[in-house]
Parts: structure tokens; C-alpha cells; sequence
């Protein structure tokens, strides 16, 4: 079931680039820029795919937030949204959010609104 919801959020943008991105601010030990490409809502639980670009390249991330509870999950990863859409991560269970982790800056920023 889980995989559908995420093949579905992901027909909504696997034709281009063409969505905005918001800038994500990053402490200073990150040499990457993160960006916040597509943000949803459902059940308490908030849903985002980002990109970061760095030295080592682009990686897309598909993570499930649960702002009230500062938990996250890993849904999806890949280096180009067509590997992301392909993979799928089994991580079934919340795990705590750490500060200054890169998780922690995407999960503050989508989640500041909802505090």
C-alpha cells in the first residue's frame, strides 16, 4: 500500500523538472545544498521530496515526517528521480530526528509551519 502512495505522489512531477524548489537552510558542516522540491500532508504526517547537490553529485530523498512527535522515515533514495521512483527503502518505522543531522534541517524546515 505504501508503495502505491509513493508511486502516485510521484506521477505528479516524473515528467520534468519544472516544479519550484525552495532552498533549505543547512549548518555549516554540509558542503551540500538542499532543496525542497514537493511537500504534502496527510494524517498528521508530512511528506517531502528533496534534492541535494554537492561535491559528491545530486541525490533525491523521499522522507516522512511526523512533525508533532520530531520522528522521520527514509520512503525513498536515488540519484535521479527515475531511481528514486524505481527504489524503495524498508524502513517501515519512525526514528528520532538529531540535531544538526541532515534529516533534522529538512524536518525543521517543512515542519515549521505546523508548530
Amino acid at each position: 500500500m505504501n508503495w502505491i502512495l509513493i508511486a502516485v505522489f510521484m506521477v505528479s512531477f516524473s515528467t520534468s523538472f519544472a516544479f519550484s524548489e525552495t532552498r533549505i537552510p543547512t549548518g555549516q558542516g554540509d558542503k551540500g545544498s538542499y532543496f525542497l522540491m514537493e511537500k504534502s500532508q496527510k494524517n498528521g504526517i508530512t511528506r517531502a521530496l528533496t534534492r541535494r547537490t554537492g561535491p559528491s553529485g545530486t541525490r533525491f530523498s523521499l522522507r516522512e515526517f511526523n512533525c508533532a512527535r520530531q520522528t522521520f522515515r527514509y520512503l525513498s533514495e536515488g540519484d535521479t528521480l527515475s531511481e528514486l521512483k524505481k527504489r524503495k527503502l524498508s524502513n517501515d518505522r519512525f526514528v528520532d530526528l538529531f540535531e544538526g543531522s541532515a534529516s533534522w534541517n529538512v524536518g525543521q524546515f517543512v515542519c515549521k509551519k505546523q508548530h
